[in-house]
């Protein structure tokens, strides 16, 4: 009998050194950008209030320009990540802006100073043309671009067609090419 329970706790500990390596490894992976290829669905009529005051409508973007929407909150650390990443791929660097061209709209529901906050801690220093961060006051995410979660991320090409969606942190060598579908 002893000698079955002592066979039967070696085999539970065997079994538990082959899991447990695997399940510490997906609690520090980064989460997998769930892709949506694009709808080709058309930019909607947004409204959303920029740092400033002002609004923010599809009328202010510049025409003909693909832009990137990043639905974010400040205290999220995917979002943290998300900015990061873009902070670096705009510059400075040798190979300059790769975002060169295309419009870049960080919304979030968090307040209007928590919103500053987070510019100002990723993105000091950084030049782009058409970098904006306004709140969604209304709380219409949902409405205008369907289901959102932090970090969710909406591509549209220069016709303004939604060429993919992305659930999750994503990587800028992903974002570009698919703004310019």
């Amino acid at each position: 009998m002893k000698k079955n329970f002592t066979k039967l706790s070696l085999l539970a500990l065997a079994l538990l050194l082959m899991i447990a390596p695997a399940v510490n490894g997906q609690a520090h992976e980064t989460p997998k950008a769930v892709t949506v290829e694009g709808d080709m669905a058309p930019l909607p009529a947004f409204a959303f209030a920029n740092l400033d005051g002002t609004q923010l409508t599809p009328e202010a973007l510049p025409q003909n320009m693909p832009v990137i929407f990043f639905y974010f909150d400040p205290d999220c650390e995917h979002c943290q990540q998300e900015a990061k990443w873009v902070a670096e791929a705009i510059g400075p660097g040798e190979k300059g802006d790769k975002f060169t061209g295309i419009s870049l709209v960080w919304v979030s529901w968090g307040e209007m100073d928590a919103i500053q906050n987070f510019k100002d801690t990723f993105f000091a220093g950084v030049k782009h043309d058409n970098l904006i961060f306004c709140k969604d006051t209304e709380y219409m995410i949902d409405e205008y671009f369907g289901y959102s979660e932090v970090p969710s991320i909406y591509v549209y090409n220069n016709k303004w067609l939604r060429t993919a969606s992305f659930k999750n942190e994503t990587h800028p060598t992903i974002l570009i090419p698919k703004a310019w579908k």
